[in-house]
């Protein structure tokens, strides 16, 4: 089955803030045959994320999410969001 994984990294705008954004620019957008597990050890895939991250800022890593959309190709979406320490984990 093909998959198109839609993945926005999403935290506060500082520590003191409730309301969260988006920080990716645009989407990172994969569309693949593998689960999503081997989607985040893809180079390009963390590449993104990293570049985004960086953004963020390490002070507000414990309170960012990654945001995954699936879709499958009979169009069911599912939404999901990840702890950036976990994603993190992953990569090492």
């Amino acid at each position: 089955m093909t998959y198109t994984y839609i993945i926005n990294v999403v935290a506060p705008i500082h520590n003191a803030s409730d309301k969260l954004i988006s920080y990716n620019r645009y989407p990172i957008v994969c569309i693949s045959k593998k689960p999503l597990d081997k989607v985040f050890t893809n180079r390009q895939v963390q590449s993104s994320i990293d570049s985004t991250l960086a953004l963020v800022g390490t002070e507000l890593f414990d309170r960012a999410t990654i945001h995954i959309r699936v879709v499958d190709n009979k169009a069911h979406i599912t939404d999901f969001e990840e702890p950036v320490n976990k994603i993190i984990s992953l990569w090492r």
